[in-house]
């Protein structure tokens, strides 16, 4: 996830691979709004349009340089929004390279779920399934003010998962 090869990223000239695409960013005014099934799909959907390697190999494509999409002026949830860009780059066989902006405390969170998500052997679908559990368990049910964050609701139900083995 955090790893990529420099040497892959040169072309025939030595210069940077690159290539720059632009995603909306949809305003969220109330958080409840992007945990909408609307809302989740149409951001994954963007998401993976953007990250689609054109049909090249993997292996020729570079790690997509991401962060925090959408959140910040937009409102969007950083933890949906890093789930969804992951979720997104997995489907379009791509390396990521998160950058947090030198938020320390998301960075490590960001890092422990995704730890999680990996030993628990959990897929696109099944992350699909538990962020929409949380949209219902957790934002619909409290309107909007949720116990837990979508972290540690992920985290919760991945450990009972496992304690239920």
């Amino acid at each position: 996830m955090f790893a990529c090869d420099a040497k892959k990223l040169r072309d025939a000239w030595k210069r940077r691979e690159t290539e720059i695409v632009g995603i909306d960013a949809v305003p969220f005014n109330r958080f409840a709004i992007q945990f909408t099934a609307h809302s989740i799909l149409r951001e994954l959907n963007k998401a993976f349009v953007g990250f689609y390697g054109d049909g090249q190999p993997p292996e020729h494509l570079s790690a997509i340089a991401t962060g925090n999409w959408g959140c910040g002026a937009f409102g969007g949830d950083k933890e949906l929004k890093s789930l969804l860009q992951l979720m997104a780059a997995a489907e379009a066989n791509r390396d990521v390279a998160y950058f947090t902006f030198s938020d320390r405390v998301f960075m490590q969170e960001l890092h422990r779920v995704y730890v999680e998500l990996i030993t628990a052997k959990c897929d696109v679908g099944r992350l699909f399934q538990l962020i929409g559990q949380y949209a219902d368990e957790e934002v619909r049910s409290t309107a909007g003010d949720p116990n837990l964050s979508l972290f540690e609701f992920i985290s919760q139900q991945l450990a009972e998962e496992v304690d239920g083995e």
